[in-house]
This record gives C-alpha cells, structure tokens and sequence, in this order.
C-alpha cells in the first residue's frame, strides 16, 4: 500500500477490468433481451440501409468503404425491425474490426423473384478467419479481439433463428470474410410482394 507505483498500476489495471465486465454484463443483456421478437411486416431494404448509415461514420474513421445494393422490389418479410437492424450492425462491425488496414465492406439485399428467402449478405476483404477457428465462430464468448466478449455472432444467429432464417458464411485467409443472412419471404399474392418502393443506394 506505500508503494505509489504500484498503486497507480493496480488502479489502471482494475478501471480497466470494469470495462471489460461492464462490457460483457452489457452484451449478456442485450443477448437477454431478444428472446421475442415483435413480427410485423418489414421491409429489410430499409434495415439494412439504416445498419449501413448507422455504422458509416466508423467505418470512415477506420479507412472502410462500405458498398450498399439492393434490387428495386423485395417482397415482405415478418421480422421485428430492431432486432434484425442489430444483427446486421454485428456484422458489419464485425466486417470493420476484421480491416485494420481498411478495406471495402459489401452490403447488399439480394433477391431472385419466385424465391424463398431473401438474402442479406456483408461481404469484407479482411484477414479473413483462420481455419482452425472456423467452427467456433458462433459459440458465446469466443473471441479472437482484445476487448470482444464473444457475443456477437451468437447474437446474430439467435435473431436469424428467431426469424425461422439461417446465416451462414465463407472465409478465406488474408482475402475475407462473406456472411449470408437468409430470411423466409411472407407467404402473399404477387402484387403485394412488388408493392414496395425503392430504396436508394
């Protein structure tokens, strides 16, 4: 207790352990938190534009140009918007954070008429994940960064699952990481489905 060095270390290195757990209590929270989704019709252009806008500004910072595209008609999904917003922001930090040197992140909505489901993909040109931690990426609390607690991807592949949907993704290393969500169109007449306007990329 005399020794001030030591005191100034011990009081860094425990302000910054708070960090770290206040961080994971957060995300366990969070993780809480979506276990029912409030289904209505959406129309997941218009989410993943407001993911992509939401994280655009961090993504300048770190030397990341983020590419939106998306077809001119979609049909409805049934999803709770804010749920499916968050899921696609995990993976578009996650697309960033895997850039360090910057890169391009791809976001596009992709849709082929008559098809089951629509797909949302977010593309980067990162380090890409190694193989021998590919089978891990969606287990809670893996984590290969710093300050991550291993939530993330879990937390997207629970929103999905809650959406009857999959995600999926391929890696390559040092080339990049491509995820694809895949959301069940709702089942309506053909005129509903191409109701819907456009969304500008």
């Amino acid at each position: 207790l005399d020794d001030r060095e030591f005191l100034k270390q011990f009081a860094h290195v425990a302000a910054a352990e708070m960090d770290r757990i206040n961080g994971t209590v957060e995300s366990l929270l969070r993780f809480s938190r979506y276990s029912q989704p409030n289904m209505v019709p959406i129309d997941i252009r218009q989410i993943a534009d407001k993911a992509r806008s939401l994280i655009s500004e961090y993504g300048r910072e770190q030397g990341v140009a983020i590419e939106f595209t998306c077809p001119p008609e979609v049909p409805a999904l049934s999803g709770d918007s804010d749920h499916l917003t968050q899921a696609v922001l995990n993976l578009l930090l996650n697309g960033i954070q895997a850039m360090p040197a910057g890169g391009t992140l791809r976001v596009e909505v992709k849709w082929a008429p008559g098809a089951r489901y629509v797909q949302v993909i977010v593309a980067d040109t990162g380090t890409g994940i190694p193989s021998e931690q590919r089978d891990h990426v969606f287990e809670m609390f893996f984590t290969t960064k710093e300050r991550g607690t291993g939530l993330g991807l879990p937390l997207v592949q629970r929103i999905v699952y809650d959406h009857q949907g999959f995600v999926e993704y391929e890696s390559e290393t040092g080339k990049g990481t491509t995820f694809v969500i895949r959301l069940p169109v709702v089942a309506q007449s053909r005129s509903a489905q191409t109701g819907v306007s456009s969304i500008g990329s």
